[in-house]
């Protein structure tokens, strides 16, 4: 009967609380870019990456992330690299997000002011200068911090292997730091 009781108390607790079903990211940072084939190799460094991401919490400590990469060589303008970007984020410390729980004459929320990530992604990378896709896996590590009920600060940094058409490979670094905008229930 006890843990009958206990069992009770925890399922009502869980649907007490929901949290923020959506996140969009909006990031600004340095990138490293090498690409190599049979015949050439090249890289740039530069302040031009841009990314903006759309995060939906799959689990309390799991997200599912799906954006867009803009690089630009000479931070507004110059060679263009772009492509979307897919993956999942393990939040291995905190949650992913707040835990809100609301009455009828009361909110209370849970909020851990650092929150760090590790993620896997997949990556499709047009580049202008060559004219060809490349795709390929990456690794994220980051940090949000909570701002206030409706805003969190992100650092992002991002490797990516990529190949290409006739065994080119290129090899995707970038640190940014942005905005995440919530988007509550």
């Amino acid at each position: 009967m006890m843990l009958h009781k206990a069992a009770l108390i925890i399922i009502i607790s869980m649907t007490a609380f929901n949290s923020y079903a959506d996140n969009f990211d909006i990031l600004f940072g340095a990138y490293n870019l090498s690409a190599k084939t049979d015949t050439a190799s090249g890289s740039s460094s530069n302040i031009g990456a841009y990314k903006l991401t759309y995060s939906h919490n799959l689990a309390p400590q799991f997200t599912l992330t799906a954006g867009y990469t803009l690089i630009m060589s000479k931070t507004v303008g110059g060679d263009l690299s772009f492509g979307f970007d897919l993956g999942g984020n393990y939040y291995f410390l905190t949650p992913s997000d707040r835990l809100v729980s609301e009455t009828k004459n009361a909110t209370m929320t849970i909020s851990n002011k650092l929150r760090p990530y590790v993620g896997l992604t997949f990556h499709q990378r047009q580049f202008q200068s060559v004219k060809s896709n490349y795709a390929g896996f990456g690794l994220n590590v980051g940090s949000t911090f909570d701002v206030n009920k409706d805003y969190e600060l992100k650092a992002l940094f991002r490797y990516i292997t990529l190949s290409g058409p006739q065994n080119a490979t290129a090899t995707e670094l970038s640190l940014m730091l942005g905005i995440t905008i919530l988007i509550t229930d």
